[in-house]
């Protein structure tokens, strides 16, 4: 059998490529009217026809390209080395796993020349789609149609740059320096709509105003659908906290509760700069950007705050200053914050409390700054076989540190020992000395015991104060439930107390120099610290959640507390005081709670529960009773969103970002915290929104 002479294989399948296409391009324009798909492929495979010296005819075909393919596969053109698609370079249609430059039939020639290798192509779906594209290329069209498929394509390259820059902005990855880095990686993806996008020198869509546009149209968009539900609710509250950004500059998180579909809702409203923290700024602030967002100031029945004095002030506070414009605003201080008061001054009056407590934040820094010394009590650990943890700093305003940092060092009370007296020896050093010789006595594993069995009811509470959406009803039984384990804690002690003299012992046995107390060291401690500590306690949390008249008149939908018999005129009096508050019809309030509590009568639900009930299915047909549950609904309980919000900013907001705008920041912050998963967003109504702000070159 007589074989063709090798060629030899290209040495880059750029220049075949290249030369390939220049030869395309360079063809006379066709007659649309009177040549096939067929005809057109094959003029553009032509140019590339060289001729073969005669073989001999043999059982088997020789090896080499066979130019009677054509008459089946009209789009393969023979090249240097194999074989190419005429159809799939035109259009540029390479598998989606197949990077640029290296796509075989495109970027590169196919080297298995054989009649099977032109029919899998064929079967192909990105050849399916050159085909496609072929045909609509030579279809008759009009410049309509050429202006409409041109806005399509530029439309499709805007969206998946946009998809792109939502992708960083919900990852909270700084988008100026990552825009372009990532949209050339999802170039070499496969991805080539984004070359759609390059108009012209002055039109990429990669300059640093199209990115900040886009970033801001995104933004807004999220926000405008979080007013749109607001301004539908009957009411809203709102809740705000101030901090110092890493710029040094005042800010004001503002976040808003409001129903949707009957329940309530508290998502992130937007940050505003403060040129000061003064209660006429604030509130200033605060009201001029509510009328911005056209959220009428009349529709607000509750304001949140963190209790500092310049919110709370009651002559000059910026609740009092809200108050004097909208008369039936409801003040309410951060219930979080107010338990970590209580909590913290506890221990006022008790000297040796206030030292116990700095000695645990001496020994969270004593390992803090030291690598060397965190190995050797993690070595320590090992040898024991105790847990391998690390000392918890305990931060008044991190409200649940305390109680791990307590229960972490219980934990690993031992190897903290050793460890101390391990430096103290052989590095003679004297702070290591001092914290051992404090820790290691009685009383301070007797207090270490008591808090672990008092913080974790307290940081239980304070998570249940924290929740997304908790209602402020709920809070009161949740008070007065840690109340009675508290009293329960003050009449027989928690059993981590009660083992403390068995641990002080054991930890004795092992060398330590810590004393075993008596039985009436333990009672002295007894009633000199641990009963004062916990009375002291419960009495801050009694005091700093009293009974409010206004608040507790939303008792009134508790069901549970209906009689059982004729209800006469249960709850009148309070729904009548609750509507001449909020200046609701007195007449058409009462009729519709008449004609309600018949129906929640043996129902057995709390006041939040008949609320919801009510505010879900009672909208239309008794709307004035409808709108007071509301308030109930959305009376607000924390500000812990606010907190949450700050670590979002300064997550965003970092050194390297610092002279970021105030706008910016907002629709960053936006698109973190409310913006929804990337592939539930409209897109294409964020483009439109972005296209509409003003003239712009790009057609649509």
């Amino acid at each position: 059998m007589i074989r063709s002479k090798k060629r030899p294989f290209p040495v880059s399948g750029k220049s075949v490529i290249t030369n390939f296409l220049v030869r395309i391009n360079n063809e006379p324009s066709l007659s649309e009217s009177s040549i096939s798909e067929r005809e057109s492929v094959q003029d553009v495979a032509s140019d590339r026809e060289t001729s073969q010296p005669p073989t001999k005819r043999s059982k088997q075909r020789a090896s080499g390209f066979d130019s009677s393919w054509k008459k089946d596969f009209p789009w393969v053109t023979e090249v240097e080395g194999g074989m190419m698609c005429s159809l799939c370079i035109r259009h540029m249609c390479r598998p989606a796993r197949s990077a640029i430059g290296s796509a075989p039939w495109v970027d590169v020639p196919c080297t298995w020349i054989a009649r099977d290798s032109l029919n899998r192509h064929q079967r192909t779906e990105t050849h399916s789609q050159a085909k496609l594209l072929e045909a609509n290329r030579l279809a008759p069209r009009n410049l309509v149609g050429q202006l409409e498929e041109m806005g399509c394509l530029q439309k499709s390259a805007r969206i998946a740059a946009f998809k792109n820059l939502y992708w960083l902005m919900k990852q909270e990855v700084p988008h100026t320096t990552n825009y372009l880095p990532l949209n050339d990686l999802v170039k070499l993806q496969g991805c080539s709509i984004l070359a759609n996008m390059n108009q012209g020198q002055n039109n990429k869509g990669e300059s640093q105003r199209f990115v900040q546009e886009a970033v801001l149209a995104m933004g807004n968009i999220i926000r405008q659908d979080i007013l749109t539900q607001a301004i539908d609710s009957p009411w809203y509250t709102i809740m705000v906290d101030e901090t110092t950004d890493i710029s040094v500059i005042s800010e004001m998180t503002v976040y808003i509760r409001f129903l949707k579909d009957g329940r309530s809702q508290t998502r992130f409203l937007s940050i505003l700069p403060l040129n000061d923290c003064k209660a006429e700024t604030i509130t200033s602030s605060l009201t001029t950007h509510l009328r911005e967002l056209h959220l009428p100031l009349d529709r607000m029945c509750a304001f949140g705050s963190d209790g500092a004095p310049v919110m709370v002030g009651s002559k000059n506070g910026v609740a009092a200053q809200l108050r004097k414009l909208v008369p039936h605003l409801i003040n309410n201080h951060c219930v979080a914050h107010r338990l970590a008061l209580a909590a913290g001054q506890a221990a006022n009056g008790l000297t040796y409390m206030l030292k116990f407590k700095d000695i645990i934040g001496d020994l969270y820094r004593f390992y803090a700054k030291s690598a060397v010394r965190k190995r050797g009590l993690h070595e320590i650990q090992e040898l024991l076989q105790e847990p391998d943890l690390k000392l918890v700093e305990a931060k008044d305003v991190r409200w649940l540190s305390h109680d791990k940092a307590t229960t972490t060092l219980r934990r690993c009370l031992p190897s903290v020992y050793k460890s101390l007296e391990r430096e103290a020896e052989e590095r003679n050093d004297a702070r290591a000395a001092g914290l051992a010789k404090f820790s290691q006595n009685y009383q301070f594993v007797l207090t270490l015991h008591m808090m672990c069995d008092v913080l974790p009811h307290l940081s239980d509470l304070s998570k249940a104060m924290q929740a997304k959406d908790a209602i402020y009803t709920c809070i009161k039984p949740l008070v007065l439930g840690t109340l009675a384990i508290l009293q329960g804690l003050l009449n027989t002690p928690g059993e981590h107390f009660q083992a403390a003299p068995d641990r002080v012992a054991l930890l004795h046995a092992d060398g330590f120099g810590i004393t075993v107390p008596t039985e009436e060291q333990v009672q002295h401690f007894s009633d000199k610290l641990y009963r004062p500590f916990v009375q002291q306690l419960m009495s801050n949390i009694e005091e700093r959640f009293p009974d409010l008249p206004l608040l507790q008149l939303f008792e009134a939908f508790n069901t549970t507390k209906f009689p059982t018999g004729d209800m006469g005129n249960h709850g009148e009096q309070d729904i009548k005081k609750l509507a001449d508050h909020f200046n609701l019809p007195v007449d058409a309030t009462l009729h519709n709670w008449r004609q309600v509590r018949g129906s929640l009568q043996g129902t057995e639900k709390k006041a939040e529960e008949a609320m919801e009930w009510v505010t879900i299915h009672l909208r239309n047909s008794h709307d004035q009773l409808y709108k007071l549950a509301a308030v109930g609904l959305l009376l607000p309980t924390s500000t812990a969103d606010c907190e949450r919000g700050f670590s979002t900013m300064k997550r965003i907001k970092t050194e390297n970002r610092a002279r970021m705008k105030s706008a910016v920041l907002n629709a960053l912050m936006t698109v973190s915290i409310e913006g929804p998963d990337i592939e539930a967003v409209d897109f294409g109504k964020m483009v439109d929104a972005w296209h509409q702000e003003k003239p712009r070159r790009t057609v649509f």
